[in-house]
């Protein structure tokens, strides 16, 4: 599978060489255990040769603990950094969820932990933890079930603008 996203990915940018492309993929931080399939650094290293844009699903971690939260967010930054290191040009950004929490979802998004102040704010820990004198974000993406409420967009500006 990973070798048909990149062969795909490649293609598509032999098709479209000006056009921007991005895509998305789970955390890789060791510890997080989501319900789709974890992209290695190793087939991230091929896939960023061929799009502009990364994105990173941080939420759905499967974690419990704050501190293993903290941790593997601190471990997904510095996976940033060592493919930023490898392509400067692409753009890596950290995703967050805006979900009902579903029954059969929720031994993945414990939202005492993955709510969005908390998740916001240990992003931006992390990011200072790593490296706060190069930009290895460069952006928060939303992902959401339905909608995102007025209350959520209102968390988002006061926990990741300011």
């Amino acid at each position: 599978m990973p070798k048909n996203v990149n062969n795909f990915h490649k293609q598509l940018r032999s098709l479209l060489p000006d056009a921007f492309i991005l895509t998305v993929v789970v955390a890789t931080s060791p510890d997080t255990k989501p319900w789709k399939r974890k992209t290695t650094i190793k087939e991230l290293t091929i896939l960023i040769k061929y799009i502009d844009q990364l994105s990173f699903l941080f939420y759905d971690t499967h974690i419990n603990s704050q501190n293993i939260f903290e941790n593997n967010c601190v471990s997904q930054i510095k996976d940033i950094e060592e493919l930023k290191n490898q392509n400067s040009s692409t753009q890596f950004l950290v995703s967050i969820g805006t979900f009902v929490n579903r029954p059969e979802l929720r031994e993945f998004r414990n939202l005492k932990i993955e709510n969005i102040p908390n998740t916001l704010q240990t992003i931006k820990k992390s990011i200072l933890i790593v490296n706060d004198s190069i930009k290895l974000v460069d952006g928060i993406s939303i992902y959401y079930d339905w909608q995102t409420e007025k209350s959520e967009w209102k968390q988002f500006r006061e926990h990741w603008a300011n």
